[in-house]
């Protein structure tokens, strides 16, 4: 254990030039890589902070042109990269934890024309968007899952200009409470409420999230139920197949046992797409069914039944000998 410069010399005519690592902390078995560069390398190096300097740990960096290099930000939000000078695009991206919310970044830089080592503070102007989860009678509802994703915008950072995306998540406390770590720009939010408490999932749209911290209350629609049962031309029950319900946002569920499946949603214009597997005695029949529009503003209840038919016959060869074990595929050209 110890303090230690590191050394590593490349092989006389590699084109790579030494490379020297000062004061090393050495506290039982440890790794270190070393990157070796053509002499003349330029260094990119800095630190990824938020808006209170804390440091983003263990977040990704590419400086990219003809080849790629990558780091990781150390335990400061630390990073360098050693590279021939040239024209390059720098990549930033990870995940930021803040109290309840989760949040994914990804920075595309402008190009960069690295012709000497340049040091950058990528401080984050984040804000917190934070509120409050009503159903239709203003009573706060928990346990709602929200996602907030940016179109992209440039911003810029300590001189460098990246394209931005952003994706977070969060739900809401025993008090229907929330908060979102992200960066100003325009946002798509969805709530997904738990199933059964009579309100559906929202979606708004064209959030702008300015430079300062913004609350924004989300408020839950009362919902219609699209019900019902999915059975075979003999009324037997498909059990465990797949149904969804998309407009703005999509709504999952299976068949029970019996062949039933229940979805509730806001009133409003959907599509409706139910697959899944068919067992036949000798086989089975994969199907898959996309709705024309439906125009969903009261509950309905609907009985889905398979007209289906048997196709069956004999696999001989050329001479009207039986053919065992031969595997036999059918597929439809798809129609209304």
């Amino acid at each position: 254990d110890g303090t230690y410069t590191v050394k590593a010399t490349p092989p006389i005519g590699s084109g790579l030039a030494l490379a020297t690592i000062p004061d090393i902390v050495v506290s039982g078995n440890t790794i270190l890589n070393i990157a070796l560069v053509p002499p003349g390398a330029v260094t990119l190096s800095g630190k990824v902070v938020d808006r209170d300097g804390n440091p983003l740990t263990n977040n990704n960096l590419q400086l990219c042109y003809q080849l790629c290099v990558n780091t990781n930000t150390n335990s400061n939000g630390e990073f360098s990269m050693s590279v021939a000078p040239g024209p390059y695009y720098l990549n930033i991206w990870g995940w930021v934890s803040s109290p309840g919310s989760n949040t994914y970044y990804n920075l595309y830089s402008a190009y960069l024309n690295l012709q000497q080592s340049q040091y950058h503070v990528i401080k984050f102007q984040n804000v917190i968007v934070s509120g409050t989860v009503y159903d239709p009678q203003g009573n706060p509802v928990s346990s709602v899952s929200i996602q907030a994703y940016s179109y992209g915008s440039w911003m810029a950072f300590d001189g460098l200009s990246f394209y931005t995306y952003i994706n977070a998540y969060t739900s809401s406390d025993s008090q229907g409470k929330y908060q979102l770590w992200l960066l100003p720009g325009t946002y798509n939010i969805n709530a997904y409420p738990p199933q059964g408490l009579g309100v559906g999932p929202t979606t708004i749209i064209g959030v702008y999230v300015p430079s300062q911290d913004t609350t924004l209350n989300i408020n839950l629609p009362a919902t219609v139920t699209l019900s019902g049962k999915v059975v075979d031309r003999d009324g037997n029950p498909l059990a465990n197949n797949n149904l969804q319900l998309c407009y703005q946002l999509c709504v999952n569920t299976n068949t029970n046992s019996n062949g039933e499946f229940s979805m509730s949603v806001a009133p409003g214009p959907y599509y409706l797409n139910i697959w899944g597997y068919v067992p036949s005695p000798i086989g089975y029949t994969y199907y898959n069914l996309y709705s024309a529009y439906l125009d969903l503003q009261q509950s309905q209840s609907s009985l889905i039944k398979f007209p289906n038919v048997f196709l069956n016959g004999r696999v001989q060869d050329s001479v009207g000998n039986a053919v065992p074990g031969a595997s036999v595929q059918s597929y439809s050209y798809g129609g209304w």
